[in-house]
């Protein structure tokens, strides 16, 4: 079976946000074509504390364009699964910054 190089996708934990011991989002590293991302995944729970700690954002703000919804982040594995299984195009209005083009 051949896999591309540019295809395939490494995929790691940074970091998790939880609230009262629940995991509600995470930042994940994505590193994909020879390129290296970041982006966070986060439930609706997670966009309804960044609502309320953001009260004085305008209307206007796209809060839901600031992470990748799931139902469920709290195995980082499966996360990794579901954004490896995303094409790249997919991803890109939710990631965070792309650190580096590797040569």
């Amino acid at each position: 079976m051949d896999i591309e190089k540019n295809n395939q996708t490494d995929c790691f934990p940074l970091g998790a946000y939880e609230r009262d011991s629940t995991v509600l989002a995470r930042d994940m590293v994505i590193k994909r074509g020879g390129k290296t991302f970041t982006i966070t995944v986060g439930t609706e729970d997670y966009l309804e504390v960044i609502r309320r700690e953001n009260k004085g954002l305008d209307e206007g703000s796209q809060l839901s364009e600031s992470c990748f919804l799931l139902d469920d982040v709290t195995d980082a594995d499966m996360v990794c699964r579901v954004l490896s299984d995303q094409p790249i195009e997919t991803l890109t209005s939710f990631l965070i910054e792309q650190s580096f083009e590797e040569n």
